[in-house]
């Protein structure tokens, strides 16, 4: 029968670990994701972009790429010595980050369209900021989840050389 402390270092610090990881992830995700919508601003304004959809892309790049890269430095081990798994993660991240974009716009744009159209009424939050919500959260859940999958079956699929 395990201690108390054994039972503490066993079970419990990793799941604080992950919730720790995974707050600061999304708070870093959520920054950086609003950094890069605002880059994409300033792209779209200075070189005189005039097309909706550029917004839209530049918007989704931005926001997704922004994202992942928070997560992923929230879930940076800096003891890893396996430079291709980290650019899994970085890839993975960036992508589940766009994606996580796209969802929020069209989510924010569909409930702004319910609410605004029909009402007159005015939202608190335009698309862009549900797509950078939505970027945070899928850029997180990825980044989870390959921590998860990286600790349960590290030490099989990765050898240290």
């Amino acid at each position: 029968m395990a201690s108390p402390k054994q039972y503490l270092e066993d079970r419990l610090w990793p799941a604080f670990a992950y919730l720790g990881r995974t707050v600061a992830g999304i708070l870093m995700a959520g920054v950086f994701s609003m950094a890069g919508i605002a880059i994409a601003w300033g792209i779209f304004l200075f070189f005189g972009f005039q097309s909706a959809g550029i917004w839209f892309v530049l918007l989704l790049c931005s926001a997704g790429a922004g994202a992942g890269f928070g997560g992923f430095l929230a879930w940076l081990r800096i003891d890893d010595r396996h430079a291709g798994l980290a650019l899994l993660t970085v890839v993975a991240g960036v992508a589940a980050g766009v994606g996580g974009a796209w969802l929020g716009y069209e989510y924010g744009a569909y409930r702004s369209a319910l609410c605004c159209d029909r009402s007159g009424a005015t939202i608190a939050f335009s698309p862009a900021t549900y797509s950078a919500f939505g970027a945070a959260i899928l850029a997180n859940v990825a980044m989870l989840t390959f921590g998860l999958v990286r600790d349960r079956f590290g030490g099989i699929l990765l050898k240290a050389n």
